[in-house]
C-alpha cells in the first residue's frame, strides 16, 4: 500500500470547518475578499472587527491553497535579511517593513488566544540551523540584525544544538524565541470562524468568473450568475491566482514544496529528534524544514525536484534507520517574487492584490490583512511595496528552469548522491 498522496496530513486532523455555504444571491458590500487563505480571512476579520460590509469568495474550500498544506512554521519577518531589505528598499521603506514584520508572530499568537483558535500552538521558539562554514555566517547575520530589531534569540553551539534537533548534520543554531509552530489548516479553518463571528460573510466553492469596474466602485460576477458590488476588492491568491485578473497569475514563479509526514515515531526515537516540539529550517543552499506533530510523526519540507523524502529522512537522521515508513506525502505551491519578498500590486482603482509570500505566509499574511484593513479603513500608509503588477516574460521557461537551478544546488550541499533505498517502505 502506497502512502497517501491525496489527502493532507492537517486534512485528517484538522479542527472542523465552520458552515461557510455556496453563494445563492447577490450581494453589496464595503469589500470583496477573493480567496479564503489567511490573508483573505484575516482581512475580512479585521475590516468586519470595525463593522465592514465584507466577505470572503472561496473558489474551493477554506485553506485549499498554501494556507492548508504548509509546515505550520511561524516565523517572524522574511528570507531575506533585515539589511537587505533595506538595502532593496531603501532606509525609509525597508526599516518600517523590517519592523513591522518583526512582530508578526505576536499578531497570530494574539488571534489565536482572542478567538480560541484550536490549532495545536505550541510557542517554544523554531531553530534556523547551520552545517558549514557559509551557513553559519548566515545564521550569524540573522542573529545580529535581528537582535537588532529587538528579538529574543538564543545562540547555539555544536553540543547545544545536536540536543535541540538530534542531527549529526548541523553545528550551530540560532534559536526564535519569536516563533513557534501550529496545525495550520486548523489555524486558517479558525481564522474563518472568528471572521463569521464578528459578521463576516465566507462563501467556498464559489468561484469568481469576473470583474469590472462599477458605479458604486466594482462589479463581480460568480459562476453561478449571481452578483457582487463592491467598493473595494482585494484578491488574496498567492500562488493559487488564476487568469481572474490579467498578468496577475504571470507575476510571481510558482515552486512546488514537496512534503512528507512518517508514521508515528515510537517513543525511544521520537525523543532523539527535535525533542521540544520546535520546527527548524536550514541554512543549507537547498533549505529543508522538519518538525514534529502532536503523535510523533516527523514532517519534512523541501522544494522543487527531490530524491526520495525517505532517503532524505535518513540523511539527516540515521536513527530513524533504513526501513522509514511514511504515512502522508503532499505537495502545494508556494509564490516566490524576484526579491523574496511579499508585495501589494495596484491592479486598478480600488483593486489591491497581494502576492509573494515565499514560505512565509502564516505570519507575513495574518500581519498583511490587517495592515491592509487599517489601510482601508483609517489610510494608514502601508509599510510594504504597493507598485504595478510585474510582467514576467517568458514564465513557462522561467519555471522550468527554476526547477533546473533547485535541482543542480543539491550538489553544492553535497545531497546530490543521495538515492532511493531499496528497502524503504510507506504504508
Amino acid at each position: 500500500m502506497t502512502s497517501n498522496t491525496t489527502t493532507t496530513l492537517w486534512e485528517v486532523t484538522a479542527e472542523a470547518a465552520p458552515d461557510t455555504p455556496h453563494l445563492v444571491e447577490d450581494l453589496k458590500l464595503d469589500v470583496l475578499v477573493v480567496g479564503a487563505g489567511y490573508t483573505g480571512l484575516s482581512t475580512a476579520l479585521h475590516l468586519a472587527q470595525a463593522n465592514t460590509t465584507v466577505a470572503v469568495m472561496e473558489s474551493n474550500q477554506i485553506g485549499h491553497g498554501g494556507s492548508g498544506r504548509n509546515m505550520g512554521q511561524v516565523n517572524a519577518g522574511f528570507l531575506l535579511l533585515p539589511q537587505q531589505v533595506v538595502s532593496h528598499l531603501g532606509p525609509e521603506l525597508g526599516e518600517r517593513m523590517n519592523h513591522a514584520f518583526s512582530r508578526s508572530t505576536q499578531l497570530v499568537f494574539k488571534l489565536i488566544e482572542q478567538y480560541q483558535i484550536f490549532c495545536n500552538l505550541e510557542q517554544n521558539g523554531n531553530l534556523f540551523l547551520a552545517h558549514n562554514a557559509r551557513s553559519r555566517k548566515l545564521i550569524q547575520a540573522f542573529f545580529t540584525q535581528h537582535s537588532g530589531l529587538g528579538a529574543k534569540l538564543e545562540w547555539l553551539e555544536e553540543e547545544k544544538t545536536q540536543e535541540a534537533v538530534g542531527s549529526p548534520r548541523y553545528t550551530s543554531a540560532v534559536l526564535d524565541h519569536r516563533a513557534g509552530t501550529i496545525q495550520p489548516l486548523s489555524y486558517v479553518r479558525g481564522l474563518a470562524r472568528a471572521a463569521i463571528s464578528e459578521g463576516a460573510r465566507v462563501h467556498c466553492n464559489t468561484k469568481i468568473m469576473g470583474l469590472k469596474p462599477s458605479h458604486y466602485g466594482w462589479l463581480a460576477t460568480t459562476e453561478s450568475g449571481h452578483s457582487i458590488a463592491a467598493k473595494q476588492v482585494i484578491l488574496a491568491t498567492d500562488s493559487y491566482t488564476d487568469g481572474l485578473w490579467p498578468g496577475l497569475a504571470k507575476s510571481l514563479i510558482p515552486v512546488t514544496a514537496q512534503q512528507v509526514a512518517t508514521i508515528p515515531l515510537s517513543e525511544n526515537v521520537a525523543r532523539t529528534i527535535v525533542p521540544h516540539g520546535r520546527g527548524t529550517a536550514d541554512r543549507m543552499i537547498f533549505t529543508h524544514y522538519f518538525r514534529k506533530d502532536l503523535n510523533n510523526r516527523l514532517l519534512m519540507v523541501t522544494g522543487g525536484p527531490s530524491p526520495s523524502p525517505t532517503a532524505l529522512l535518513n540523511h539527516f537522521f540515521p536513527q530513524l534507520g533504513a526501513d522509514i515508513r511514511y504515512q502522508y506525502q503532499w505537495n502545494g505551491q508556494v509564490s516566490v517574487s524576484k526579491d523574496k519578498l511579499p508585495r501589494i500590486y495596484k491592479a486598478a482603482p480600488n483593486l489591491l492584490a497581494v502576492m509573494g509570500y515565499s514560505g512565509r505566509g502564516i505570519s507575513s499574511g495574518t500581519l498583511m490583512g490587517k495592515l491592509i484593513s487599517d489601510h482601508l479603513l483609517h489610510e494608514e500608509e502601508l509599510p510594504v511595496p504597493t507598485i504595478a503588477i510585474e510582467r514576467r516574460y517568458f514564465p513557462g521557461i522561467q519555471r522550468i528552469a527554476a526547477n533546473f537551478l533547485l535541482n543542480g544546488l543539491r550538489r553544492l550541499d553535497n545531497l546530490d548522491k543521495i538515492r532511493p533505498q531499496k528497502n524503504s517502505q510507506t504504508i
